[in-house]
């Protein structure tokens, strides 16, 4: 099944239900406008072609770049993000979304849905750097589900999470291979441009 950023004119948001309420209501309601605005991107998994247009929607993720100024991480954790002698802003991927349809729920497509948006976020943190992927969990069961699949505690008492990079580059060495000898930018004639009115 392929996952494609959200066009609202092909996505059907309004019927989509994962059963947390503010999971639906970012996806319903704030998904389009902050994707247009280039504050977040939301991707969506889609049934194969040929589907009805708008489609349904199986399942959305919602990636956020981001930059972590606490200075209260622990020692440990900068230690094994290989960051401890970095100083200012830390860069970092959010995760900031990640929902499945009810009926679509029980079957591992959230995992699915889990691993293409870690290997895209692998691919963003390549491209502009970032140390890991963060997220912050809505209840007890996402949090068993990050956890399940490699997330650990940034800080001991908080319920944000981290999975580094670097762990990501060593499951996923195809996209590191990719993005090392395919690098897209090259293939697009960008051409004479202004960005001043």
């Amino acid at each position: 099944m392929p996952v494609e950023p959200l066009d609202t004119a092909q996505h059907n948001r309004e019927d989509f239900s994962c059963g947390v309420e503010g999971v639906d209501r970012y996806f319903q309601a704030v998904a389009r406008q902050a994707a247009e605005k280039h504050a977040s991107q939301s991707y969506v998994l889609v049934p194969p072609q040929p589907r009805p247009v708008p489609c349904e929607v199986i399942g959305y993720y919602t990636l956020v770049a981001h930059t972590y100024r606490d200075p209260a991480m622990d020692a440990t954790t900068a230690k094994a993000l290989k960051i401890s002698g970095l100083t200012g802003s830390i860069p970092m991927i959010l995760l900031g979304q990640l929902g499945i349809g009810i009926a679509h729920q029980g079957r591992g497509v959230g995992a699915m849905l889990l691993r293409e948006a870690l290997r895209r976020s692998l691919h963003a943190a390549l491209s502009i750097g970032g140390v890991a992927i963060i997220t912050d969990p809505i209840n007890a069961a996402a949090d068993a589900f990050y956890q399940k699949h490699g997330f650990n505690s940034l800080i001991a008492g908080q319920s944000r999470l981290y999975i580094p990079t670097a762990v990501l580059a060593r499951y996923n060495p195809d996209v590191v291979a990719m993005f090392k000898n395919q690098p897209q930018m090259l293939d697009i004639n960008f051409g004479t441009q202004h960005f001043l009115a």
